[in-house]
């Protein structure tokens, strides 16, 4: 077993366990020590991270993790925009890079992922994902460079929320897990895993993904939109325009979200 491997046990085993300020902080500077960010560059994080600790010390009767998943949600500026921004930078960057805790998308969107991972040991188990998430993509000639930094960042994002340390193990309902909106690389993540032989299957993109899910009844489709006392009537409607119109399933979902405006219109 590698150092870094060794370090990567134990910090998992550190997560589970009843938060020890003294214990964390150890594992903590030794994550610190690992990465290739400089004497200067380590030594400002470790300050950080010292202040970080003083103002959150508090894990009383809960385990590493759980006093994460509580501080989690204060980790982000009031006003900071929905993909950027995070408080404690360094620390944050030092328990999830360390495997100390296991993170939201929330906040592995909101971090510089990428970099964190190009600064640990060259045996860690980011650095090679990253390394085949790249040559996978690079392969095949035609993606940009910005294509292939999104699909590797995803698969990144994907591995640490997941606490994976092979690129392996992501399947199917990992990438679809993956939260919608912008330029997230999910589609160049999907390319990338097809191109590695990790799925076997062509590669879709974000509309085919969700096709690919067994379509939704009327009764269901009705039951997330539409309120009583209107669901039975729309449900008897719209079963009786597939009867006798159509049954295509995006024309069904188009009409229940038009009675659904029309009925919200009616109660207003």
């Amino acid at each position: 077993m590698t150092a870094r491997a060794a370090q990567l046990m134990s910090a998992r085993r550190l997560r589970h366990q009843q938060f020890v300020l003294d214990e964390v902080a150890a594992a903590m500077r030794t994550e610190v020590a690992s990465w290739s960010s400089g004497p200067k560059s380590r030594r400002e994080a470790w300050v950080g991270i010292q202040r970080f600790l003083a103002a959150n010390p508090t894990g009383e009767g809960l385990t590493v993790q759980q006093w994460w998943d509580r501080l989690e949600p204060d980790l982000f500026p009031p006003l900071a925009g929905a993909a950027r921004g995070l408080r404690w930078p360094a620390a944050v960057r030092a328990l999830v890079t360390g495997r100390l805790v296991q993170p939201t998308f929330r906040v592995v969107t909101a971090a510089a992922v990428e970099p964190w991972i190009c600064r640990l040991p060259d045996d860690d188990p980011l650095v090679i994902a990253h390394r085949q998430l790249r040559e996978a993509l690079g392969r095949l000639g035609w993606p940009t460079e910005q294509g292939i930094r999104r699909g590797t960042r995803a698969g990144l994002r994907v591995m640490l929320v997941n606490d994976y340390d092979r690129l392996s193990q992501v399947v199917d309902a990992d990438v679809k897990a993956i939260p919608a909106g912008g330029p997230n690389g999910t589609d160049m993540l999907d390319v990338a895993l097809c191109a590695a032989g990790i799925f076997t299957r062509s590669p879709q993109r974000g509309t085919s993904r969700r096709k690919a899910e067994p379509p939704r009844t009327v009764e269901q489709l009705v039951a997330l939109r539409i309120p009583p006392p209107f669901d039975a009537v729309t449900v008897a409607y719209v079963t009786a325009y597939q009867q006798r119109v159509s049954r295509n399933y995006s024309t069904t979902r188009t009409k229940i979200r038009s009675l659904a405006y029309f009925w919200r219109y009616m109660t207003e």
